[in-house]
C-alpha cells in the first residue's frame, strides 16, 4: 500500500490507522505499533505479565476477571502481549484480536496485508493493491493532500501515562512477589485515588 495512503488516511481523516505488520511504518508514517498497542493493554487492564503470573497454573490460558465494562482479550493474546514484553512477538492475527478489545466500538476494521488474514473474526481484509483497486476514489484526495508530516512528528502526543497510572502498574508488578496470605487481604484499585486498600471480608 503506497505509504502517502496510509498518511492520508491516518492524519487527514477519522480514521484510526495501526502498524500491525511492518513496524518501520510507525516512524514513516507516525502510527502506532506494536509498543504501542501492549502500552494501551497495560493502561487498561494492567500488566500482561503480571496476569500470566497471576495465574493459578501458568500453562492454562485463563480468562482475565476486571472489575470493568470494557471486555479483556482472549487468554491467547494476553500470554502473547506478555512474551512481547519479555522480548518475544507478536502475530498479526494477535494484534487485530488485540485492537478489537482496545476499541470495541468501531464502526469497521479493515486489515491491508500481503499476508492472508481474512480468517480473523471481525475484520474485512484487502490484499493492498485490492484496497487500492476498490478505494481508488480516495486516489485524488490522496494526491491533493499537502501533509507536513515533520509537524505531525512534532505534535504527536506522548503517551498517555500518568504519574498515578504508573505508581499503580509499579504495585501491580511488586505485587507478584508478595506472599499469597498478603495478595488476599490487598486490593489494588488504579481506580482509587490510594491505589491500595485492605479487602473486607
Amino acid at each position: 500500500m503506497p505509504l502517502d495512503w496510509i498518511q492520508y488516511l491516518a492524519h487527514e481523516t477519522d480514521h484510526v490507522v495501526w502498524a500491525h505488520g511492518n513496524q518501520d511504518l510507525k516512524r514513516e508514517a507516525v502510527i502506532p505499533g506494536k509498543q504501542e498497542l501492549v502500552d494501551a493493554y497495560t493502561e487498561r487492564w494492567g500488566s500482561p505479565v503480571a496476569h500470566v503470573n497471576d495465574r493459578r497454573y501458568k500453562h492454562m490460558e485463563t480468562q482475565l476477571e476486571v472489575e470493568s465494562d470494557n471486555q479483556p482479550p482472549d487468554p491467547d493474546v494476553t500470554t502473547a502481549a506478555a512474551e512481547y514484553l519479555k522480548g518475544g512477538d507478536l502475530h498479526k492475527h494477535q494484534i487485530l484480536r488485540l485492537l478489537r478489545s482496545i476499541y470495541p466500538d468501531a464502526e469497521k476494521y479493515v486489515c491491508v496485508d500481503n499476508q492472508y488474514l481474512g480468517y480473523v473474526d471481525g475484520w474485512e481484509y484487502h490484499l493492498p493493491h485490492g484496497f487500492v483497486e476498490e478505494y481508488a476514489s480516495l486516489a485524488a484526495d490522496v494526491e491533493a493532500a499537502d501533509i507536513d508530516m515533520d509537524a505531525v512528528q512534532q505534535s504527536r502526543p506522548s503517551a498517555p501515562t500518568t504519574k498515578r497510572r504508573r505508581s499503580v502498574a509499579l504495585l501491580r508488578q511488586l505485587g507478584r512477589y508478595v506472599p499469597q496470605s498478603v495478595k488476599e487481604m490487598v486490593d489494588i484499585t488504579p481506580d482509587n485515588r490510594i491505589p491500595i486498600r485492605l479487602r473486607r471480608k
